[in-house]
């Protein structure tokens, strides 16, 4: 419970200090005559920004920590008390999707991104291309679908031939709970 406090408190400093503090210091600078003091405020404002960006980045990463965390807890559970089922490779099915992404530069803003739109001028566009593999298995009523492998279908064909049986961990009193294991992936 305490945790959950914590991080919520390092989220709205976060956001006070991306918002609000820069924005204060912005309207209190046109009423500053001396040039130091508007200097002083200007990079106060500018460190709070930074400062704000780092705790949300802290506070993202501190989320997806505890969410590994639990999924590592769950499936050490299931190791344990889980139902083990050894699958054939030849029994799995190899399915991937492709995925691009298109993002603009750090340094390209929306407004020149709609200047540039208006001049008829394609504008800069960095294009990123996932291909993510998963493992599907499939039983008379129940299909089991493993977390996206970050492998080309290829290789993790091969890796498969190579281990030749796969370990499906299965909750005995809820069977939408199971997880492959795919430590064999590692190494």
């Amino acid at each position: 419970m305490k945790n959950i406090l914590f991080r919520t408190i390092k989220l709205w400093v976060g956001l006070l200090l991306i918002s609000v503090v820069p924005f204060i210091l912005i309207i209190s600078i046109s009423f500053i005559d001396d040039l130091k003091t508007t200097i002083i405020v200007t990079c106060a404002g500018i460190l709070s920004i930074i400062f704000g960006l780092l705790l949300l980045k802290r506070y993202k990463s501190s989320i997806q920590l505890k969410e590994n965390e639990d999924i590592k807890k769950n499936n050490a559970k299931l190791k344990k008390n889980g139902f083990v089922k050894k699958i054939h490779y030849n029994n799995l099915i190899i399915s991937s999707r492709n995925e691009s992404v298109e993002t603009t530069p750090y340094f390209y803003s929306k407004q020149m991104e709609m200047i540039d739109g208006l001049a008829g001028i394609e504008g800069k566009k960095d294009v990123k291309k996932y291909e993510y593999t998963i493992l599907i298995y499939k039983e008379k009523r129940k299909l089991y679908q493993s977390t996206e492998i970050k492998k080309a279908p290829t290789t993790l064909s091969f890796l498969l031939a190579k281990e030749e049986t796969i370990i499906l961990y299965i909750d005995p009193n809820d069977d939408n709970n199971y997880f492959f294991d795919l430590d064999f992936l590692d190494s």
